[in-house]
């Protein structure tokens, strides 16, 4: 027989074990409170005067996953220019836009990018470029230092993309190491040099695809293993420079493609990545015009089966758990043509963006800041560039769609259960104690919507955006535009909030091809807080094996005597058999109300 003291060590083993396979810190450690800031203005509206439609249903108690920083982000590509830093139109948009990640320099354009312009005299046989496609980021493009510079002044904060594409077309035999070293010197100088402490770095773009510099070189098509040890190589020399940095490896969400290119990735790169990089772009067509509204709205299902296909590579081809690494989506949109530009586009991109806050995507960084408009009518930029119809920089729907769901949006997001299809529901709970909606109507019908909670704040405050029709490119917020064909307010940072108080009324119209974006906030709960802290109750405690917890709460944390994390979760009943003897602390967080009690462990 096994006595108790041998399996006692061997169940803490067991949990050091799964403690030791638990999820990579990489973005979860920069979290921070998100409240909701009180609009300026507002105007009063009065409830509908219809019953409502349907009931939409909140749990407080139910908290998906926590809202970060690198959640909204976009791309900054270099070609756009550094005149465009002093334009007056592009600073006031994107100052409007709240603290964001910029991924730079790119995206193809990543892996041809010579930061310091040193750009080498001759390349091998690259399928893809000859040495005249080099990028001199010295030149007309955004440099190394513009970019530090813009993104100090907008409160932000960058991903760096290193060329890995030198890596394969490089001439010298250690070609490699010559990139890998370029690239640390990169680091260098952004964080050294210039001391701006960039701390997420991607290792290349795309090159599992054939559209990218150092796919292909000398006739050998690269595969997941070889950059995987391009990847570790590159790793070790940008982290002796600056071993505080995270650096992520370029994964697809497919296992089967690009020759199972993925799981030489993972097989390779296990031990020394800090998280996974996916791109998503949604339901392609030869001709994205032919992408129907309703194939449109149907790809966001891509989300929640990119992170499944990605947890289940991670644990058929690592030692890890499913769990282990941060997947960061840093290229995503649509790839429909025209509808790039219309409502229809931030009716998808707020629904995609809050599927990967959902699902567990931890960086969410959209394509593009600005693109400008291609043969198909379409643009991923979202501000106007190079457009017949509006000026340089003119906001498209998505950037409004962007704008209010960062004023929206609160900590973390709870569940939100809307039982009509055709209008998407999110909720998420604000840092001074409210709770946010994005009510996302995709239909060409009026709904009226009943929001169902166990918590209700004495004060509504919201903002509509909305088209004519999804396809339409002109949109409104709050029942203004402009008198652009395209586009929409260009006054949005001074519309009134519309406002009303609870007063025991939530139900909410939403109009057709519409996002509504509601916070549910105001000043009476300090009565309610100190009646929900009494109100917890442990038991047993002392306990041994099991504590049960009576009382409503979000999630718990608990903590040994000198601070450390120990246990957290969401259930009532706690497994205790796996802790030591001895004191411990146990939080609770409702809302964003915490209380703090002692557990004893016998």
């Amino acid at each position: 027989m096994i006595d108790t003291s041998f399996r006692l060590v061997l169940l803490l083993l067991v949990f050091s074990f799964k403690f030791s396979l638990a999820q990579l810190t990489t973005f979860t450690e920069n979290a921070h409170e998100r409240p909701f800031e009180y609009p300026n203005n507002t105007l009063p509206v009065n409830p509908p005067n219809s019953s409502a439609d349907f009931i939409i249903t909140i749990d407080t108690n139910n908290v998906f996953n926590q809202i970060l920083p690198s959640h909204f982000g976009l791309n900054f590509p270099h070609f756009i220019g550094d005149n465009v830093l002093e334009e007056e139109n592009f600073l006031t948009h994107t100052s409007n836009l709240s603290s964001m990640y910029y991924r730079i320099p790119g995206g193809s354009g990543s892996d041809r990018y010579f930061w310091d312009g040193n750009i080498p005299s001759n390349i091998r046989d690259d399928a893809q470029i000859s040495v005249n496609d080099l990028l001199d980021a010295t030149d007309y493009r955004i440099g190394p230092e513009e970019y530090m510079n813009i993104i100090e002044d907008l409160n932000s904060n960058a991903i760096v993309v290193v060329n890995a594409g030198y890596a394969r077309y490089g001439i010298e035999e250690n070609n490699v190491q010559i990139a890998a070293g370029y690239a640390a010197d990169f680091v260098r100088y952004l964080n050294t040099t210039l001391g701006k402490n960039i701390k997420y770095w991607e290792v290349g773009n795309e090159l599992y695809g054939p559209w990218e510099a150092g796919h292909e070189v000398d006739g050998n098509v690269i595969t997941g293993a070889e950059y995987g040890d391009i990847f570790n190589i590159f790793v070790d020399s940008m982290k002796a420079v600056d071993p505080s940095i995270k650096i992520g490896a370029v994964c697809y969400p497919i296992d089967e493609s690009y020759d199972f290119w993925t799981r030489g990735v993972l097989q390779t790169v296990e031990n020394t990545a800090d998280f996974l990089v996916i791109h998503d772009y949604f339901k392609r067509k030869p001709n994205p015009n032919n992408v129907t509204y309703d194939e449109m709205l149907n790809a966001v299902i891509e989300v929640q089966q990119d992170v499944s296909n990605v947890k289940e590579m991670v644990s058929n081809y690592t030692s890890k758990d499913e769990n282990h690494f941060p997947i960061a989506m840093t290229e995503f949109n649509s790839k429909t043509g025209e509808r790039e530009i219309a409502m229809a586009n931030a009716l998808f991109i707020t629904n995609v963006l809050a599927e990967q806050i959902k699902y567990g995507i931890q960086m969410s960084l959209l394509w593009n800041l600005e693109n400008g408009l291609g043969q198909d009518g379409g643009d991923h930029g979202i501000l106007a560039r190079n457009s017949q119809e509006v000026e340089e920089h003119t906001p498209r729907p998505t950037y409004y769609a962007y704008y209010l769901m960062q004023k929206y949006f609160g900590d973390k997001m709870i569940f939100c259960y809307s039982p009509d299809t055709t209008v998407i529901s999110y909720s998420t709970i604000f840092a001074n104690d409210g709770l946010g909606f994005m009510l996302i109507n995709t239909s060409g019908e009026s709904k009226i919507v009943e929001l169902s909670s166990n918590y209700y704040k004495s004060d509504y405050y919201w903002h509509e955006l909305y088209a004519d029709n999804e396809i339409d490119k002109k949109v409104y917020i709050n029942g203004q535009t402009s008198d652009n064909s395209e586009g929409g307010p260009l006054n949005y940072s001074n519309i009134a909030s519309y406002h009303r108080p609870y007063e025991n009324d939530s139900r909410f119209e939403l109009k057709p091809y519409s996002i509504t974006f509601i916070a549910n906030i105001g000043n009476n709960f300090a009565t309610y807080t100190a009646n929900w802290s009494n109100n917890i109750e442990l038991y047993p405690n002392p306990a041994s094996t099991n504590i049960n917890i009576k009382g409503n709460f979000c999630e718990y944390i608990i903590s040994s005597f000198d601070g450390k994390k120990i246990l957290y979760g969401q259930e009532s009943s706690i497994n205790t058999s796996l802790l030591n003897q001895g004191v411990y602390f146990i939080k609770f967080r409702h809302l964003n109300k915490f209380n703090n009690q002692k557990i004893i462990i016998q």
